[in-house]
């Protein structure tokens, strides 16, 4: 499954054509009121950044999400007349700038970069990234984008001040990332990044990236979407989303822009994951499938696919033939909300609508014959009670009766003060930093911030001066707990939303350190302890103690057989789940530095309790305590 990993694929433009676009017709955009009322659907979206694709891509209204240039930002006031709940996304390349869209030393004033080509070669050469014999490097596959330093946090600042000043001048409601990735592997063709010459390294620098510019941008009130790559998998996945509103995952259900390549088996419920994961965390998901404008059964696995796991909220499929208008009843058709989970049926998947039925057979060789239990209407109109779908193929089928009825035109929403749908989330940065996004709200409000300390038994002051989204730890705050206090307004009022609470540790001369501890589904600060022995070549051959609280948190470990003897120096993770804690951090093992991580589980009165430890020398033992105990708050 190497798909390529961009969306670039369809937009790269010759200096003519930029001045054409700026120039097109908006008739096509607007089409008339009824029109949009009945084909409207609230999960489908529109991705047109090819060349003339926004003025052939229809009525462009009908979506719940668009996708355009920044130069097509005359369109937005025409597409929310007709669709007022149409939210209009302008594309942005995140670490690419374009030298073609510089003349005479001059950046053009609309760009698809955050930063433009001429202004970082003239007063930031140090943003180019360069190779191994110290080279700018240039997108091997798309010639004329080169390859911008995400982990610059000069970079990140300019980045976010230049997108964030074209959408508040222009309307936008938000904005995708292009080339949110791990690995920059396809872009490289080999060369190796001097800065980041590991894919960890670059996924680290396009993590602090989304994690300095996506809570600065929804604090702002926009939407933040990055196009994260293929090779970003679920770790990674959920580690980008996190400091974002969602993301977009392009080659969904398939891997070419042709009509095969559909994936098939373990790999199709894989790749339905990320649809999974991200609804589950309260966000964003656009899905998006490449294939011809007349590939019927891309188009069908594709939107059966989607529905099958679609919780009925903000998400959404994207079908890109390329140029043309995409719409087509095939994978836009709505039949309603989830009635419940999908089940297996005659071997394939299917998942009950208020509107009707979703098939899906991911099976790469078998066909599966599903009987209905009841007569539904087939994409052709034809009433039936059973049918038989082919390998990797989905269908969709309404309730019997008549045609579904289209739904009424959206009345405008009345003002009314904003409401928290998720709180706000405290995420712990590097160098002793703390940021807030503010969760998800109705609305549309503007954002402030007040920063709190708290006391164990949950007393909490606030902090002066502390009202930015972000915080920088100090020493007093060490034993002390920090909340987050959120208030969200508009022209009708305002609310007060609270985060959960993080702990502050710190010891001796050391630094103060936040640690996020889930537990549940709530941020909490566990406390824990524990001491004993295990090993399978005697009883005393590990030995081992830790703990963690409010104040502190520290691990030993101690193999008599090696004479290892591992002392922690710093905890820069805690994680709680029941009785098993997962600590990880960096210690001494004798005269060298390594990563580790304990993992440790209480079982409780009668059972004995466990006990494992890894570390990045290669290093690990695990076993059921012969000696001792563990105790986990």
């Amino acid at each position: 499954m190497d798909a390529a990993p961009t969306l670039r694929r369809v937009a790269l433009f010759s200096a003519l054509s930029l001045l054409v676009a700026g120039a097109l017709s908006l008739v096509g955009d607007r089409g008339t009121a009824a029109a949009t009322a009945a084909e409207t659907s609230a999960s489908v979206g529109a991705l047109r950044i090819c060349s003339n694709c926004a003025a052939t891509g229809g009525d462009l209204s009908r979506y719940r999400y668009v996708v355009l240039h920044s130069w097509e930002h005359g369109r937005i006031a025409g597409l929310k007349a007709a669709n007022p709940n149409v939210k209009v996304l302008v594309y942005k390349e995140l670490p690419g700038t374009y030298d073609y869209a510089c003349h005479n030393g001059v950046d053009d004033q609309l760009l698809a970069a955050g930063v433009g080509y001429c202004a970082a070669d003239g007063q930031h050469p140090n943003w180019f990234l360069t190779d191994t014999s110290g080279s700018r490097i240039q997108f091997c596959d798309y010639q004329g984008i080169w390859q911008m330093d995400p982990g610059n946090t000069a970079y990140q600042d300019e980045w976010l001040k230049n997108v964030s000043a074209d959408m508040k001048a222009h309307g936008w409601d938000g904005v995708m990332l292009d080339d949110a990735n791990s690995t920059e592997k396809y872009h490289l063709c080999g060369k190796t990044i001097a800065k980041y010459p590991t894919e960890a390294s670059y996924e680290a620098a396009t993590k602090s990236f989304l994690a300095r510019v996506g809570p600065a941008l929804m604090h702002q009130g926009f939407l933040v979407l990055p196009n994260i790559n293929f090779d970003c998998w679920e770790t990674c996945w959920s580690s980008f989303i996190r400091y974002t509103s969602g993301a977009t995952r392009e080659w969904w259900t398939k891997s070419t822009t042709g009509t095969g390549g559909q994936y098939a088996d373990a790999s199709w419920d894989w790749a339905n994951s990320f649809l999974r994961i991200t609804q589950n965390a309260n966000k964003v998901f656009l899905a998006i499938t490449y294939a011809p404008s007349t590939d019927l059964r891309s188009q069908r696995y594709a939107r059966a696919s989607f529905l099958i796991d679609w919780n009925g909220g903000a998400s959404a499929l994207v079908f890109d033939p390329g140029a043309g208008d995409p719409w087509s009843s095939e994978w836009t058709m709505d039949i309603g909300t989830p009635k419940g989970a999908r089940y297996r049926s005659g071997g394939a998947w299917r998942r009950d609508y208020t509107g009707g039925t979703v098939l899906v057979n991911p099976s790469s060789s078998a066909s599966a014959t599903v009987s209905l239990g009841g007569k539904f209407l087939a994409p052709e109109g034809a009433q039936v009670t059973s049918v038989t779908l082919q390998p990797t193929s989905g269908l969709i089928l309404r309730n019997s009766g008549a045609p579904a009825p289209a739904p009424a035109p959206t009345p405008p929403a009345q003002p009314s003060a904003p409401t928290k749908t998720t709180p706000p989330v405290i995420s712990v940065l590097r160098h002793q930093n703390v940021a807030a996004s503010p969760g998800a709200w109705t609305g549309n409000p503007t954002f402030s911030y007040q920063w709190l300390r708290c006391d164990g038994a949950g007393a909490c002051s606030q902090i002066a001066g502390a009202m930015a989204s972000t915080y920088h730890l100090a020493r007093v705050d060490v034993g002390f707990l920090l909340k987050i206090r959120v208030t969200g307004t508009n022209t009708a009022g305002s609310t007060v939303a609270e985060s959960g609470p993080i702990s502050v540790v710190g010891s001796g001369n050391s630094n103060p350190r936040a640690l996020l501890s889930v537990k549940g589904a709530r941020v909490a600060a566990p406390t824990g302890s524990g001491h004993g022995a295990f090993g399978a070549a005697g009883p005393h051959r590990h030995r081992f103690s830790f703990r963690f609280g409010p104040s502190s948190a520290r691990v030993t470990f101690v193999d008599r057989r090696s004479r290892s003897h591992l002392r922690s120096l710093s905890i820069v993770r805690i994680r709680v789940s029941g009785s098993r804690v997962l600590v990880q951090g960096r210690g001494k093992l004798g005269r060298h530095k390594v990563w580790f991580s304990a993992t440790a589980i209480d079982r409780g009165p009668g059972r004995r309790d466990f006990f494992r430890i890894r570390m990045s020398n290669g290093y690990r033992a695990s076993g059921r305590l012969v000696t001792g105990s563990i105790t986990v708050h």
